[in-house]
C-alpha cells in the first residue's frame, strides 16, 4: 500500500513538473522578444559595471597646473555644471550620458582612453564608445543616471542606473520592467580617499 502511494506521489509530482516545464515553453515561444530584450538590458548593464569599475578621470600633462589640480579635488562631476578650457577631464555623468577614462600604461607612462554611453531615446538604444570602436545595446526603452554622494561617505561617490525596456506579451500587449544598479569604480575611490598617492597620475 505505501509503495502504491509513493508511486502516486511520484507520478503527480512528474505531471505537475511536466505541465509547468510545458507552460513555459509556451510562454517563450510565444515571447522570444522578451528575452531578447531583457538580455540586451542585461548585458548592457555588465559592460557598464565593468567599465566604471576601472574608471578614471583623464589627467593631461601638457595641461596648466590649475586645470589639473581642479580635476584632482573634484575627479567625478555632474555634466550639466562642468566647464573647463583645459585638456583635463574629470568623469562626466548627466542623465543620459557617461563619459569616463581607463588608465593604461604604456611605455612607462599612463594613457588614458575615452569610454562614452549614450542614450538615443529615438532609437531607443544605448551606444558604447571607445577605441574598440561602437557598441549599441538595442530595445532598451529608457536610461537614466545619476550622480550619488552618499551622506555618510561623500567621498565615495556612486553612478545609479535605471534602464527600462519593454516585453511583448502576446495580442499587441507590452509590459514594462526595469533593471537598476549602482556602478563603484575602485581608481575613483582611490584617488578620491588618498589624493596624494595617484598611482595613475605620472
Amino acid at each position: 500500500m505505501e509503495l502504491i502511494v509513493a508511486i502516486a506521489i511520484v507520478a503527480l509530482v512528474i505531471g505537475i513538473i511536466s505541465r509547468v516545464t510545458s507552460r513555459v515553453r509556451v510562454d517563450v515561444a510565444k515571447g522570444t522578444a522578451n528575452l531578447t530584450n531583457q538580455q540586451y538590458a542585461q548585458i548592457a548593464m555588465n559592460y557598464l559595471r565593468r567599465d566604471f569599475l576601472a574608471a578614471s578621470p583623464n589627467y593631461d600633462l601638457s595641461d596648466n597646473l590649475e586645470n589639473i589640480e581642479d580635476v584632482k579635488a573634484e575627479p567625478i562631476r555632474d555634466a550639466a555644471v562642468f566647464t573647463s578650457s583645459g585638456n583635463s577631464k574629470p568623469i562626466l555623468v548627466s542623465e543620459k550620458e557617461i563619459h569616463m577614462f581607463k588608465a593604461e600604461i604604456e611605455n612607462g607612462k599612463t594613457k588614458y582612453t575615452p569610454i562614452s554611453y549614450l542614450f538615443d531615446p529615438v532609437a531607443k538604444t544605448l551606444v558604447r564608445h571607445s577605441s574598440e570602436g561602437e557598441k549599441r545595446f538595442n530595445n532598451i526603452s529608457d536610461v537614466k543616471f545619476g550622480l550619488f554622494l552618499p551622506e555618510q561617505n561623500p567621498r565615495s561617490p556612486l553612478v545609479w542606473v535605471d534602464m527600462t525596456a519593454e516585453t511583448y506579451e502576446g495580442n499587441n500587449q507590452t509590459r514594462t520592467f526595469t533593471l537598476n544598479t549602482s556602478l563603484v569604480s575602485s581608481v575613483l575611490n582611490s584617488i578620491m580617499n588618498n589624493p596624494h598617492s595617484l598611482t595613475t597620475f605620472q
